[in-house]
């Protein structure tokens, strides 16, 4: 299954390149972990990150975030995937609303196996989110993919359209709600830990890399 969402991540990597300037990249080749970073005038950051653990623990993840500049606010788009060989583990995907902007994830996808979420999750994220687990139906595969690139696609293109505004106080704790929320999040923390991550990395990455507001 995860040749599937390594295109996805090409296809992620191109839709970033060709609205914001070519990627930053902070990578540890050693632990098997891959980032891109995206920042342009409307583009606060927009970022892709990659654990690689197929040859030794037959697992790889992505994570993606677009935040958007305050002058030019927009939700926050996100998405998730851990995947095994022959088993998406868990795919989230979600349009999380911020006041600004906000606009639905795709209709038309209905999750087989719907994961339910925690309380921390449902502070930020929208009722149409896309929450599924234990996925190995080609079809559902591409759906979700399919969901995901439109919708990044989706997110600039509103982006591209809006005007320069004053950037507003509000916009930014709408921000910084969603990566505290994340924070809470200790499934992430302790799959990255069992799969080798060192826990003063972990910390400094999530905190100050991945969810910086």
């Amino acid at each position: 299954m995860w040749n599937e969402f390594v295109e996805l991540q090409k296809e992620l990597t191109g839709t970033f390149t060709f609205f914001a300037e070519n990627p930053k990249v902070d990578h540890r080749p050693d632990l098997g972990h891959y980032n891109f970073y995206w920042k342009n005038a409307r583009l606060d950051m927009g970022h892709i990150s990659v654990v690689d653990k197929r040859e030794e623990k037959g697992v790889w993840m992505m994570h993606v975030n677009a935040y958007s500049r305050a002058q030019y606010p927009m939700p926050v788009y996100g998405f998730d995937v851990v995947c095994g060989k022959n088993k998406v583990t868990g795919c989230f995907h979600d349009i999380s609303p911020t006041g600004y902007n906000d606009f639905e994830v795709a209709n038309g996808y209905e999750e087989s196996k719907r994961r339910e979420l925690p309380d921390w999750a449902k502070e930020i994220f929208s009722e149409g989110m896309v929450a599924a687990g234990n996925v190995n139906e080609e079809k559902e595969i591409n759906e979700l993919i399919a969901i995901g690139a439109s919708n990044l696609m989706t997110w600039f293109e509103v982006q591209e359209g809006l005007e320069m505004s004053v950037p507003d106080y509000n916009y930014m704790n709408a921000l910084s709600k969603y990566c505290q929320n994340q924070l809470m999040n200790p499934h992430s923390f302790a799959v990255m830990m069992k799969l080798g991550f060192p826990e003063e990395y972990l910390r400094n990455f999530k905190m100050n890399k991945q969810f910086p507001y």
